[in-house]
C-alpha cells in the first residue's frame, strides 16, 4: 500500500482538522461513543490494568504508588475499550493520555472509558483519539480548577469518519507501517542499551583495576571490587561522604519562570526559586524511577525529596561520580512497596581508593573513552525522535484524510 491524495476535500468546519475528504461525515463524539458505567461493584475482578506511555498494560506490581484499600471504584472494561486519562492537564503536556485496551480486566475509575458503537472501528477510532492526543489539540479542552477532561468534553467533539471499508483499510495499513517503524526503533534502543553496558563495563574496570595492566593485585575482600591493586586502600564511603535528603517542593511551585533547576533524581523536573544544593554536588534518586541515577549539578538547584544529596571531601569528584556509577546504586534500592535507596545502604557500601594523581588520571581516562560512546548514543536517541516524529506524522495524515491509503 502507498498513501496518496484524495480526489477532493472540504472543509471539516474543525480548526485543527482542516480539510477532510469530501465523502468523510463529521459526527459528534456521542455519535460513535458510549461512557463505560460499569463499574467493579463487588471487588470481584481483579485483572488490574494500568495506562502507560500511551499503552493499556497488566499492572505487575500491585503494590507499586498509591493503593487502594479494594479496587470497587475500579472500572471494568473490555477488549476494544478506549481509556483517556482525563485530569491535570495543566501539570503534564507529555505525557501519552489515551489507550487501546486488549484485555478484559479494571483499571482506575478516574478515567474515562469509551465504548465504540457498532458501525464505527474501535481500532480507528482509538487513532484518531491518539491524533487528538498527539497534536496537543486535547489541551485546549477541559475545565475546572484541574483541567480536567470528562464524558461532555467527548460528546460534542466533532469526529471526520470515513467509511467502514476506509477505517479497516487506515487500520491495516497503520499497523503494517508503524510495526516496521517500531523494529527500527527497537534495534536503536538495543543499539543504546549494549553501548550503555559497554560504558558500565569501561568505568568498573578502571575504578577497580586501575589503568596499569601490570599492577599487581591483591583480594579486596569485596564481592564487587574483586581484586585491586595492592597499593589502593578499600573502606566504606562514609569516610569520604556525607548524605542528606532533598526537601519536598510542591507542583504548584514549579514553574518556566524559576531561577533554579529542580531535580528529583536523574533529568531536571522543573525550576524553582530557591535552592538547597551547592554547585558541583551529587544528586543521587533515591527513590521510584529514577532510583540510582546520579547528578552532578553544575549551577546551584534544588533536589526534592525523592533525591538524596552527598557532599565529599578527601576524594575526587569525578572518581566518586564514576566509583558510584560502577556500584550501580540501584542494586541497593530495597524490594519494598516501590524501588528505594537509603542514606545509610550507600555510607555503608565499599569502594577502592587509588591515590589523588590516579584518580585524576582514571576520570580522565573513563571521559575520554565514554565521551566517544555517548556521541554514538546521541546518534541513536536522534535517530529514534526522528523515527517516531515520522511515525506521528504517518499517522496523523492517513487518520485525518490528508494522505490516501491506495
Amino acid at each position: 500500500m502507498i498513501m496518496a491524495a484524495y480526489d477532493s476535500y472540504k472543509d471539516s468546519g474543525v480548526k485543527w482538522l482542516g480539510i477532510v475528504p469530501s465523502h468523510w461525515e463529521i459526527l459528534p463524539g456521542k455519535a460513535v461513543f458510549s461512557e463505560n458505567k460499569v463499574k467493579n461493584d463487588n471487588n470481584t475482578e481483579k485483572f488490574v490494568l494500568s495506562l502507560s506511555y500511551g499503552h493499556i498494560i497488566p499492572k505487575k506490581d500491585l503494590t507499586e504508588g498509591l493503593v487502594p484499600e479494594n479496587y470497587s471504584a475500579y472500572q471494568i472494561v473490555e477488549p476494544g475499550y478506549i481509556i483517556i486519562r482525563c485530569t491535570d492537564l495543566q501539570n503534564d503536556k507529555v505525557s501519552l493520555r489515551t489507550g487501546y485496551v486488549k484485555n478484559h480486566g479494571i483499571i482506575s475509575g478516574a478515567y474515562l472509558g469509551l465504548k465504540t458503537k457498532s458501525s464505527f472501528l474501535s481500532q480507528y477510532m482509538h487513532l484518531l483519539l491518539h491524533v487528538w492526543d498527539i497534536t496537543k489539540e486535547l489541551y485546549r479542552y477541559g475545565s475546572g480548577l484541574r483541567q480536567s477532561l470528562s464524558w461532555n468534553d467527548i460528546k460534542y467533539l466533532n469526529m471526520p469518519i470515513p467509511p467502514r471499508e476506509e477505517q479497516e483499510a487506515i487500520v491495516a495499513y497503520l499497523d503494517n507501517v508503524t510495526a516496521k517503524i517500531d523494529e527500527a526503533i527497537e534495534a536503536q534502543q538495543k543499539m543504546i542499551d549494549a553501548l550503555n553496558e559497554r560504558k558500565q563495563i569501561i568505568i568498573t574496570r578502571a575504578v577497580t583495576k586501575g589503568l596499569n595492566p601490570d599492577a599487581p593485585l591483591r583480594d579486596s575482600g569485596i564481592d564487587w571490587l574483586g581484586q585491586i591493586p595492592t597499593h589502593w586502600d578499600c573502606c566504606k564511603l562514609k569516610f569520604f561522604i556525607r548524605i542528606k535528603s532533598g526537601e519536598q517542593v510542591s507542583n504548584n511551585n514549579l514553574s518556566d519562570n524559576g531561577k533554579y533547576v529542580v531535580y528529583g533524581g536523574g533529568e531536571p523536573i522543573g525550576y524553582y526559586n530557591n535552592y538547597n544544593v551547592e554547585p558541583n554536588t551529587i544528586i543521587v534518586g533515591r527513590v521510584g524511577a529514577r532510583c540510582g541515577c546520579i547528578t552532578l549539578t553544575n549551577s546551584t538547584s534544588w533536589a526534592t525529596d525523592n533525591a538524596l544529596i552527598i557532599s565529599h571531601n578527601n576524594i575526587e569528584t569525578d572518581y566518586l561520580v564514576f566509583v558510584l556509577t560502577a556500584i550501580n546504586l540501584n542494586k541497593l534500592a530495597a524490594t519494598n512497596a516501590q524501588p528505594l535507596i537509603t542514606g545509610s545502604k550507600v555510607k555503608n557500601s565499599y569502594i577502592s581508593v587509588p591515590p589523588k594523581i590516579e584518580q585524576i588520571e582514571i576520570s580522565n581516562y573513563i571521559k575520554c573513552e565514554t565521551t566517544k560512546i555517548d556521541e554514538v548514543i546521541s546518534i541513536c536517541y536522534d535517530a529514534i525522535n526522528l523515527l517516531q516524529e515520522r511515525k506521528q506524522i504517518i499517522i496523523n495524515e492517513v487518520v485525518t484524510g490528508k494522505k490516501r491509503v491506495i
